[in-house]
């Protein structure tokens, strides 16, 4: 009856899509361009290259992305999407270059210049990552989000006393305060002033109560500052907030065991092993409480089984050697060495962290010089 209605045909895309029937969507987006008018040719392109992507028709999806901010440079959606892109393909140099080519068309693009910010960070460039940073806020100075991205820049740098003034500045602006506040404490908890950063944490709180993190930073800051009890009760109501949250579940675990509730962590732990068997920090932190406890073979039988979950994980097999060679079994623990060496020998760092007592151990280090 309307053909040529581009609504209905956004309609039917949308429904396809639903329906996990994406070539379909495709078609109907395709379909409904012939029809849309150039404001609405904009976001069309953006959801039709969310499809593309699905389908695994990236470099088209990534057309039809640049379409979309030839039409309106300043589209947020677009720029999101078309560095997640090329994110998602490790073609952060390509994005740099399309993001350098839109400021050279317009200078005065703050969006162009915070994405190319991005780039450059993914490609490990962080001040000049920062300089592009700092050209997007000259021109759109209430432009938060890169005052956030400048100063976690400056945190991949370990400076935190430049990333806290930073997120200083960007407190003049009435826009998202809790968590600027969140992460000047995050910093400050980087830098072990504790008190700061339970200050900062506290306020990001008066304005959002039920913000997890901040409720988890005061009892980690508290734990630090010897208030493991206290700190306990603040953990575990971030916990409570969003406990379906894996992060949050290992950090109230690990809490818990540092409070010596063995049993109550273990609870935690055996249930985060069923529901996230492929992801090592579960096995590395279930079998540490174990440690904790001082039950080295239990600690050698979780390391373990988190091996057979994940075979190629270095991390689980470093952490079994130093385990078994605490454990007493010498032999298994400098066969056990020698395989995580000759898989990555970068990674041995996780080995002395963990166990620095044996950096001196002459055995120990006879080995892993052999892989220097």
């Amino acid at each position: 009856m309307e053909e040529g209605n581009c609504e209905l045909l956004l309609y039917k895309a949308e429904i396809y899509s639903e329906l996990d029937e994406h070539t379909k969507a495709i078609e109907a987006f395709e379909e409904a361009i012939k029809y849309a008018n150039t404001e609405d040719l904009c976001y069309i392109y953006v959801d039709l290259s969310a499809e593309l992507h699905i389908v695994g028709e990236n470099e088209k999806a990534r057309e039809y992305l640049r379409k979309s901010i030839e039409l309106n440079p300043y589209n947020d959606l677009a720029y999101v999407d078309l560095i997640f892109s090329y994110q998602m393909d490790g073609f952060s140099d390509d994005a740099a270059t399309y993001f350098q080519q839109q400021i050279d068309k317009d200078p005065y693009n703050e969006k162009a210049w915070y994405f190319l910010g991005v780039a450059l960070q993914d490609m490990e460039l962080v001040e000049k990552a920062i300089e592009a940073y700092d050209y997007a806020i000259v021109i759109k100075e209430d432009y938060v989000e890169a005052y956030f991205q400048k100063a976690f820049a400056y945190k991949i740098l370990d400076y935190h006393k430049n990333a806290i003034q930073v997120l200083k500045e960007a407190l003049r602006f009435d826009v998202d305060r809790p968590r600027l506040y969140y992460e000047i404490g995050e910093s400050y908890e980087e830098l072990h002033e504790y008190e700061k950063a339970i200050e900062h944490y506290q306020e990001a709180l008066k304005i959002y109560e039920e913000f997890p993190d901040a409720w988890i930073g005061i009892g980690i800051c508290l734990g630090e500052l010897g208030k493991g009890k206290e700190g306990l009760e603040y953990v575990k109501k971030g916990f409570n907030l969003d406990p379906d949250n894996l992060h949050y579940r290992l950090i109230y675990a690990d809490t818990l065991g540092d409070q010596r509730h063995f049993a109550d962590a273990e609870e935690i732990y055996e249930k985060l092993t069923e529901d996230y068997p492929n992801i090592n920090e579960v096995w590395l932190d279930y079998s540490e409480l174990f440690y904790k406890m001082e039950d080295l073979d239990l600690a050698i039988s979780h390391t373990s089984e988190g091996i057979k979950n994940l075979p190629d994980d270095v991390s689980l097999k470093y952490r079994l050697s130093g385990y078994l060679y605490e454990g007493g079994y010498q032999e298994d623990a400098k066969q056990m060495l020698h395989t995580a060496l000759s898989e990555n020998k970068e990674k041995v760092s996780e080995f002395y962290e963990f166990f620095p007592s044996l950096e001196k151990d002459a055995n120990i280090v006879a080995i892993i010089d052999q892989y220097s």
